[in-house]
């Protein structure tokens, strides 16, 4: 009977520990939250390829040549038509709709560049007294100076744009330098304006 009451009592103290305050107990802070992933913009998406070859014609966009510095609208756009032309783009004709709008701008913009000279000076005596007795003396120092240049270019932009959404398709730019008379820089910027279509279609 003793055996059997002993038995219990180590029993209920038992229990009775397994039921005191537990210190390790989970504290109070709040869940972490999820993280925050960035959101994707679908404008940054790569867009899709563009199939060249189904632009064969093309049409002046409204305000179509902008020039500035000495030539003129009409010189600006027959270089860009036979430029054109010879990448296989034709004008629309007959009232149809164009597959292309074409765009040219012609403005003068000032650039700058810097440029060292290089030159030698020298130094020296040929001796002392009179007649130069002693040994002379002579020295070559090499010095530099850079100097600052500005000077005109003329900037050829030509942008071919889709005629239903007005977004720009492609978009390229050359320049060539500012002078000489009216002829010579009209020729110069008919190779200018090739150099700029060779560019076309995008490889």
């Amino acid at each position: 009977m003793r055996r059997t009451f002993f038995c219990l009592s180590l029993t209920l103290l038992a229990l009775a520990g397994c039921q005191s305050p537990n210190p390790y107990v989970a504290s109070s802070l709040p869940e972490a939250s999820a993280p925050v992933l960035p959101q994707q913009d679908p404008a940054a998406y790569p867009v899709a390829l563009t199939d060249w070859s189904r632009y064969r014609t093309w049409a002046w966009a409204p305000g179509a040549a902008v020039v500035s510095g000495g030539l003129d609208g009409q010189t600006l756009q027959q270089v860009v038509a036979d430029g054109l032309d010879q990448r296989g783009l034709r004008p629309a004709v007959g009232g149809a709709r164009a597959d292309l709008q074409v765009r040219a701008r012609l403005t003068q913009q000032q650039r700058s560049e810097q440029y060292t000279d290089y030159y030698d000076t020298n130094y020296g005596y040929g001796g002392y007294g009179p007649y130069g007795y002693g040994p002379g003396y002579g020295t070559t120092v090499g010095q530099a100076r850079t100097r600052t240049r500005t000077f005109l270019v003329d900037v050829l932009e030509v942008e071919l744009l889709d005629p239903v959404t007005g977004r720009v398709l492609w978009h390229s730019a050359a320049e060539q330098a500012a002078g000489g008379s009216a002829g010579e820089r009209a020729r110069t910027l008919r190779e200018t304006a090739q150099r700029l279509l060779a560019n076309y279609p995008p490889h």
